[in-house]
């Protein structure tokens, strides 16, 4: 028996959602890394314009951290992903963008201001994707984590 992989969104989350600062934090178990029509995004958030903020998995295993309001503020890659269990966590504030993979610092961008976001979705995915990873426990943090307490809220 197989069924379509489950995703979820929720609007009109603005309070919920840090507006100018936090973190959004992921564990998630990749079951495949394989070439498919839409690389999935494991988590997104949006606003009612051209912006957004998101992790996707690429299919040559590169997760990315991408932040835009209608041009990129954050673009940011782990490389190498490997099938299994990880987590991830984004943090943001004006000209304080920094992504953790596994307990690592993998970047940062100190340079873009992030907008503000009312919607939050896992696992988007279009009729043609089957998702390929399991999210165990997603948070938000409505304020930023030190950069200690992001290792430590990431390390497996």
């Amino acid at each position: 028996m197989t069924r379509l992989a489950d995703t979820c969104s929720q609007t009109g989350l603005s309070d919920v959602i840090g507006q100018t600062e936090g973190v959004v934090f992921l564990d998630f178990t990749v079951d495949t890394i394989s070439a498919q029509t839409n690389d999935p995004v494991l988590w997104y958030m949006k606003d009612s314009g051209s912006g957004e903020r998101y992790v996707e998995l690429y299919s040559n295993g590169n997760l990315v951290y991408l932040e835009n309001n209608g041009s990129t503020i954050a673009n940011i890659t782990k490389t190498g992903l490997a099938v299994g269990r990880h987590k991830c966590a984004i943090a943001y504030r004006n000209n304080d963008m920094v992504f953790y993979v596994d307990g690592v610092q993998i970047g940062t961008d100190v340079s873009g201001t992030p907008s503000g976001f009312s919607t939050f979705g896992l696992q988007y995915h279009n009729a043609v994707y089957s998702g390929q990873q399991k999210v165990n426990q997603a948070q938000l943090y409505k304020t930023r984590l030190s950069n200690t307490e992001l290792a430590t809220l990431t390390t497996i």
